[in-house]
């Protein structure tokens, strides 16, 4: 996946990370895992370091055949802007070859607010056509609204938000197809 777009006076690129982008998604993940003790309450190990388990997994055939692991990397004026992490983990609905979640979703702060996280969000979705099921925390407010917000717009509303046993936070579910319309 390579996407283009322009948002507000932006170039905006949305490319798959290959195995040189690795260590780069490494350390932007500690920015993101640093700004989600706000919520989480996780303390670095005693290296100072963040650990995510999951991350080698986006670059293995099992993790991109079996669980559809597809990791993004975001530039805004091609200076590096952050990163998603597609899977087809779900809790809700049923996981499959044509069901997506966002596993993992980080702008920079100096992007947020302008349109961009979002612009991003929706071009990923109507490159992956398919059902979503996108999560987040329940003390993650931020990630709420934004998530709301980027959901209604490109569903045009159509979308549901549930609950599930073994998730503490809103779930949005909704289906991606041809028929979807888009504010392009």
């Amino acid at each position: 996946m390579n996407i283009r777009t322009h948002m507000n006076g932006h170039d905006v690129e949305i490319r798959e990370a290959g195995m040189a982008d690795k260590p780069v998604i490494r350390n932007l993940m500690q920015l993101y895992q640093y700004e989600s003790t706000d919520y989480t309450g996780e303390d670095p190990d005693e290296h100072g370091y963040f650990d995510y388990p999951f991350l080698d997994h986006y670059w293995t055939e099992d993790g991109r055949k079996q669980e559809k692991r597809l990791p993004l990397l975001l530039t805004v004026n091609g200076s590096l802007a952050g990163f998603a992490f597609i899977n087809n983990y779900t809790v809700y609905l049923q996981p499959g070859d044509d069901t997506y979640s966002i596993a993992e979703f980080f702008v920079l702060k100096k992007w947020r607010r302008q349109g961009i996280g979002r612009e991003v969000v929706c071009q990923i979705f109507r490159h992956l056509k398919g059902a979503w099921e996108i999560r987040q925390e329940a003390d993650n407010k931020p990630a709420h609204v934004f998530w709301r917000k980027a959901i209604h717009e490109f569903t045009h509303g159509n979308y549901e938000e549930v609950r599930a046993d073994d998730w503490d936070g809103p779930i949005q579910i909704f289906q991606v197809n041809e028929r979807v319309r888009t504010t392009d």
